[in-house]
């Protein structure tokens, strides 16, 4: 999950309406940082968290997206 989130975000970072490559550059950092501070360990699986926040980014960011619950406190963003 998290290369998938961190692909996603260079991507919402690159399609970025800023013209300057410094602030996209430092939009990607920010999404990134910001993601990796959502707690995902596993065990035991707490992937949901993670889920729902990339869905909120891409969201955000005029990309559909939907969470799904695959098992308590797991989930797979479409």
């Amino acid at each position: 999950m998290k290369v998938l989130a961190a692909l996603a975000i260079a991507a919402i970072a690159m399609t970025s309406t800023t013209s300057n490559t410094t602030s996209r550059d430092n939009e990607a950092v920010f999404l990134l940082q910001e993601y990796i501070r959502v707690d995902t360990t596993n065990p035991p699986g707490n992937e949901k968290s993670g889920a729902l926040w990339l869905a909120g980014v891409l969201k955000k960011n005029g990309i559909e997206a939907q969470v799904f619950d695959t098992a308590p406190n797991r989930a797979c963003v479409y």
